[in-house]
């Protein structure tokens, strides 16, 4: 029997970012992208993690696995009326997520729109806590000894690099590449070390 179960973003950066709202509500399973379910196991070790799947079976997969977990609160992040309706036809009784977008039907407890713009980590600790932070919440992620372990094999430097992910699955989200040149240039210029990551259709962005 599971108290909370919480709906994370499919969007890396998102995902980082929904951290600290995330970690506030200390649920006790955790629904995210199939993809992101190492990740998410990483960040919150001993905590239930149900990978989730688009389409219609993996819609179907998603409501059998909540109804398995029989939640009595779950708390949607990001802006997926899938992810609202996943929740309702499982059957779990009080549902927390945004009202726009088609997930104002699925939800119990709307968030309405904010007329004030705020940072996406503050909108996301608004969903998960009701109340908006004076600051954006800074996410936090220290990686296991086997990921330091691995990473160590990757990377033969020394100390403790800075990490750039330029790359994004939209085209709406791509920052220009010269910027982040920059931000290597300037970062590098300050005697810091960079690793630029990046998946197999990226290679040309991480060069």
């Amino acid at each position: 029997l599971a108290g909370v179960v919480l709906r994370l973003p499919n969007r890396l950066g998102d995902f980082v970012l929904a951290l600290p709202a995330a970690r506030s509500l200390r649920p006790d399973a955790i629904v995210v992208a199939s993809a992101l379910a190492s990740l998410a196991t990483e960040a919150f070790p001993g905590t239930t993690v149900v990978p989730v799947d688009r389409g219609v079976g993996g819609f179907l997969r998603g409501v059998a696995a909540m109804k398995r977990l029989r939640a009595q609160r779950a708390v949607l992040l990001p802006g997926s009326a899938t992810s609202a309706a996943m929740f309702a036809f499982a059957g779990i009784p009080e549902r927390w997520g945004e009202s726009t977008g088609g997930r104002g039907y699925f939800v119990t407890r709307p968030l309405y729109p904010s007329r004030t713009p705020q940072h996406l980590a503050s909108h996301l600790w608004e969903i998960a806590t009701g109340s908006r932070p004076t600051a954006p919440p800074t996410p936090q992620l220290e990686p296991s000894a086997d990921a330091h372990a691995r990473f160590a094999r990757l990377y033969q430097g020394a100390g403790r690099p800075i990490g750039i992910f330029p790359g994004a699955s939209a085209p709406s989200r791509h920052w220009p590449a010269a910027r982040f040149r920059e931000v290597v240039e300037r970062l590098q210029a300050d005697g810091n070390e960079v690793v630029v990551f990046g998946g197999a259709r990226e290679a040309g962005l991480t060069r």
